[in-house]
């Protein structure tokens, strides 16, 4: 170190000191300015957040002074409207007066709310005993009661009858249970009578179809259904392929088998349950749609319900040749048997031929 002047090492040292203490006092005002700069840049910088509040608060304040004078202008316009004005601001002294008037009627108009209430609830309760008076007088009409009677003793009467109309409600819902068990019964047995009522007829009538068709894959079943007795063709045997087995067999019976059933069907009925005395068939067209081979079996049962049953069959053809042919049937076998043929209408009416099985002629006749 290398020391300037002449001075000693105490003067040094002290130099020393003293320009240590003006540094840290220089250091420490350094500081304090520091942390002045820091405060003023804070509210600065709170100034800036608070100058757009203020200014809001100061339009709020000028729209509520605005506010205030519009409502005092349309004060002012509504004082000078008034009858009873006498300045063109309002006056206390002249409004006191009606204020007082004012506090006066209202308390009039409240006092005539609670006597419209204090009506209305009059009205209300006459209104409940007028239908208390109807509905005693309705009871007494009802249980026959004496014009002096009381009203416990009318509601005793009523309760009496009360009681026994549930008695009698009582009695007639199990009545009706006992009915719709007995009907319940009635038809399980109806529907066993029925089936077993069945049960003959459509073993004849397959019969019957046997020998006009000669084909058990064609039939006719009789079956109850809502005690009703219907019919359905079906289908019997194994002859059908398996892919159309289970096809509705009207879908595949021909028009000459569905007529073989229906005349199967009637005689089946006729010979099973006959409704008349008189035993005969009334029968239209029946061998429409068949063939040669189901028209002679057709003629060889209606032969033998001739012959067997004493049968008188009625039968009507658009068909001659069909004609000819039962008649020679019912001829061979020495069965009674006239045809008659409509031939169309001529000059006298109608014309037709009557032909007996034993005349070779027939007779031509009009009428």
């Amino acid at each position: 170190m290398e020391i300037v002047g002449d001075l000693g090492e105490a003067q040094l040292a002290e130099a020393i000191r003293g320009t240590q203490s003006e540094l840290s006092a220089a250091e420490e005002k350094s500081r304090q300015a520091t942390q002045a700069r820091q405060s003023i840049e804070q509210r600065l910088a709170s100034l800036d957040v608070a100058l757009p509040a203020a200014r809001t608060r100061q339009q709020q304040a000028i729209d509520q002074v605005a506010a205030v004078t519009r409502r005092k202008v349309y004060a002012e316009e509504t004082w000078q409207r008034l009858a009873f004005a006498q300045s063109e601001v309002p006056d206390k002294h002249a409004i006191t007066p009606w204020t007082t008037t004012i506090g006066r009627l209202r308390e009039r108009l409240r006092e005539a709310d609670d006597l419209m209430k204090r009506l209305r609830d009059g009205r209300s309760a006459k209104a409940l005993v007028d239908n208390h008076l109807a509905a005693l007088e309705r009871l007494r009409v009802a249980v026959s009661g004496a014009p002096n009677s009381e009203r416990l003793q009318l509601r005793k009467e009523a309760q009496d009858r009360v009681s026994a109309k549930v008695r009698l409600t009582q009695a007639t819902r199990e009545t009706k249970d006992i009915a719709q068990a007995a009907s319940s019964d009635i038809l399980d047995e109806l529907a066993d009578f029925n089936t077993s009522y069945m049960q003959p007829l459509d073993t004849l009538m397959k019969a019957i179809n046997m020998a006009i068709m000669g084909d058990p894959r064609v039939g006719l079943e009789s079956y109850v259904k809502n005690r009703r007795v219907e019919q359905r063709p079906t289908k019997e045997g194994q002859a059908l392929p398996p892919e159309i087995a289970s096809i509705d067999a009207r879908l595949i019976h021909s028009e000459g088998q569905m007529a073989a059933l229906s005349v199967s069907m009637l005689c089946a009925a006729s010979l099973t349950y006959p409704w008349s005395r008189w035993r005969g068939l009334v029968l239209d067209d029946p061998l429409q749609h068949n063939d040669t081979i189901h028209a002679a079996a057709f003629a060889d049962f209606v032969c033998n319900l001739v012959a067997s049953r004493g049968y008188q069959v009625l039968l009507s053809t658009h068909d001659r040749a069909q004609a000819e042919f039962l008649r020679r049937k019912m001829t061979s076998r020495n069965l009674p048997c006239a045809v008659l043929n409509l031939l169309g209408t001529g000059q006298d009416g109608v014309e037709w031929t009557y032909r007996t099985g034993e005349s070779a002629t027939p007779f031509v006749v009009s009428a």
